[in-house]
């Protein structure tokens, strides 16, 4: 059985991704939601996509915390639109 492929606006990621694959699909619902708003990432993504390093770490689950570096290196190389369109979103 083969692992489907991840994508991320239409570019399929490399296998590197695979294990932040429900971070992936969450920034991807959000680019896709019209009516996206700050609260809807939850306290976890908040906290990263706000750069806030103590709440991400006190807001991951067991998951999160192993991959953090994964999640950094995802936002930054593939993920800049969800940080900017986060950002733009009124506070």
């Amino acid at each position: 059985m083969t692992e489907t492929k991840l994508e991320f606006m239409g570019e399929k990621l490399a296998d590197f991704y695979h294990p932040i694959a429900h971070i992936v699909e969450q920034c991807q619902w959000f680019m896709d939601c019209p009516d996206a708003q700050r609260g809807m990432m939850g306290g976890f993504m908040t906290a990263v996509l706000n750069n806030d390093f103590t709440g991400a770490v006190c807001n991951a689950d067991d998951e999160n915390i192993k991959h953090l570096r994964t999640i950094a290196i995802f936002l930054y190389s593939k993920g800049n639109c969800v940080k900017k369109k986060f950002n733009s979103l009124i506070k």
